[in-house]
């Protein structure tokens, strides 16, 4: 196997690595929603120990939950600070470096580890352990370290594997090229108001939620406690605050900034590799997968597809002209069967 060779970032390698760093962060609006969700219950917990009627001593223990209650925000709020700091300065210092590595053979195996890592063996003997940069999966593109639960690849087939250095003996990965699939096609076009809305059905979907339920807590809460100016009066208030502020935080500024893209991008190729992991969905876990496309994942959270490997497909996402690799997802289909082997 060839030695690693060294080059330059190239400018999509900069913009994906700003990209990474954005992802990284602590979402503001789950930051804004944790704060008052905390702040409300610590409101909570005063309010009943002062409720008429209330038993000695339950004043002290409300209390004593509304203070623990605030030192556990507390606790988290700098907890995360401390994680967003050490991976903005793991981005920092790969900008400074301004240099990336590649690992060219033909892998015999790709391995999901622990962390989110993929362990790849290429020429049947050299061993490199990468997070992947997962993009383009809405609504905060380009993140890195979801845990990964199984790997399907092209076997036996050459391999173009470009990573960025890190300290750790786990790399960051750019984007992984398979040379002898057939050749992929970029195309791109003005994006027009109903690709837009295309690309916003999920946020839309999920405000849905939010507000249905906020609506059965306040109105259920408020109904028990007979419309009356008081606790359940409160309850509900806080929920349709709660409701705003994840609108306002969390999906407006989603909206808006898919009213900020100009150009409808389209790649068509086969699929190299897909990237398969659990999430949580209420009480059950659901299946989510990233396809490789042109050595870059695009992520199928919200969507429809049945592509599998070595399937020839066309992946569309909204961006602006400077910056292709980053944006949302519209759709990805396939549009031809893998050819018989």
């Amino acid at each position: 196997m060839p030695a690693p060779t060294s080059q330059p970032l190239t400018p999509d390698d900069v913009e994906m690595l700003r990209r990474v760093d954005l992802a990284s962060r602590t979402p503001a609006a789950g930051l804004a929603v944790l704060a008052v969700l905390l702040a409300g219950c610590a409101l909570v917990f005063v309010v009943i120990g002062r409720l008429p009627g209330a038993p000695p001593g339950l004043a002290l223990a409300m209390n004593a939950a509304a203070l623990v209650t605030l030192l556990l925000g507390v606790w988290l709020f700098t907890h995360r600070a401390r994680i967003d700091k050490r991976l903005a300065q793991a981005t920092r210092e790969a900008l400074a470096k301004n240099s990336k590595f590649t690992v060219t053979g033909t892998v015999d195996h790709v391995a999901a580890l622990p962390g989110g890592a993929l362990r790849y063996t290429v020429d049947g003997q050299f061993h490199i352990d990468v997070v992947p940069v997962l993009g383009l999966d809405a609504p905060r593109s380009h993140a890195v370290g979801r845990p990964l639960t199984a790997v399907r690849h092209l076997a036996q087939a050459p391999v173009e594997i470009e990573c960025v250095a890190r300290n750790s003996a786990v790399h960051l990965l750019l984007r992984t090229r398979y040379p002898m699939a057939r050749q992929a096609t970029r195309s791109e076009r003005p994006a027009t108001a109903r690709d837009r809305r295309r690309a916003g059905r999920s946020d839309r979907r999920f405000m849905g939620f939010v507000l249905a339920g906020g609506a059965v807590l306040a109105i259920g809460t408020a109904w028990a406690d007979g419309f009356r100016a008081g606790f359940g009066l409160f309850m509900a208030g806080y929920a349709a605050a709660i409701c705003a502020l994840v609108f306002a935080v969390g999906v407006l500024p989603q909206l808006l900034r898919a009213r900020r893209f100009t150009h409808l991008h389209a790649v068509s190729g086969p699929v190299t590799e897909i990237l398969t992991a659990q999430v949580p969905q209420g009480k059950h876990t659901a299946e989510v997968q990233w396809f490789r496309v042109d050595g870059q994942l695009f992520g199928a959270l919200d969507l429809k597809t049945d592509a599998q490997l070595g399937n020839q497909v066309t992946v569309e996402f909204l961006g602006n002209a400077r910056a292709a690799d980053g944006g949302r997802v519209v759709s990805l289909q396939r549009s031809a069967a893998a050819p018989p082997a």
